[in-house]
């Protein structure tokens, strides 16, 4: 059996036989050891009992673990692995609405879109910064979406369109790396104790296509 969500895979291997016995279950895992099953009396002389530890192994080097549990001469290893993922993706939307245009920028993450409005669209080629607010995530289908809002809202239009990679995430604190239309860092940076929902965006635009990043005055 395979499942899965947004952030891990999960899958099951099933072996009916003879119930491993718990002192034997906790030390499955260890390398050289093999061990009886109840019952059975008897174990692969030819095995080395390196199999389920290098399985174990394989399975924490990417970020996953396996466990295991038997009863009733089922035998259950869970396997569970964490989804590797490309670059993510974000995109700037002009949203004209008669109670104020902005623009959302929006950035993919494990639960929605990550959100922050700006009165102005900050400069591609040049460091710029200005104010941001930060909304409630929004849908990820908004990703894709140009055309009108619902509830009356005006409508959205993409003028931005990247990658990035985040290089720091904390609670006041949300710097990106960012390639596609523009390329360097965009900093959110919470500017304001007393309204958590404001915060300062910043760009520095890569130099020449190098590694190096301009700094923003």
């Amino acid at each position: 059996m395979i499942v899965g969500n947004a952030t891990d895979v999960r899958f099951e291997v099933t072996n009916s036989g003879p119930t491993i016995e718990r002192s034997a279950l906790e030390q499955i895992f260890d390398p050289f050891t093999r061990c009886f099953a109840a019952g059975l009396g008897h174990v692969n002389d030819a095995s080395l009992g390196l199999g389920l530890f290098i399985v174990r192994e394989v399975a924490r080097a990417h970020g996953g673990e396996v466990a295991v549990h038997s009863a009733e001469g089922v035998t259950v290893f869970d396997v569970l692995l964490p989804r590797g993922h490309g670059p993510l993706g974000y995109v700037v939307l002009f949203h004209d609405w008669e109670s104020g245009p902005h623009f959302d920028w929006m950035f993919e993450a494990e639960e929605g879109l990550r959100t922050w409005a700006t009165a102005e669209r900050l400069m591609l080629d040049q460091a710029d910064a200005g104010k941001a607010t930060e909304l409630p995530l929004h849908r990820a289908a908004y990703f894709d979406y140009e055309g009108p809002v619902s509830g009356n809202r005006g409508s959205v239009r993409r003028v931005e369109r990247g990658t990035f990679r985040v290089l720091q995430d904390a609670t006041d604190l949300y710097e990106l790396e960012v390639a596609g239309d523009r390329a360097g860092r965009l900093i959110f940076r919470r500017d304001h104790l007393a309204d958590r929902s404001l915060w300062r965006i910043e760009f520095r635009p890569q130099i020449n296509g190098e590694g190096t990043l301009a700094e923003a005055s």
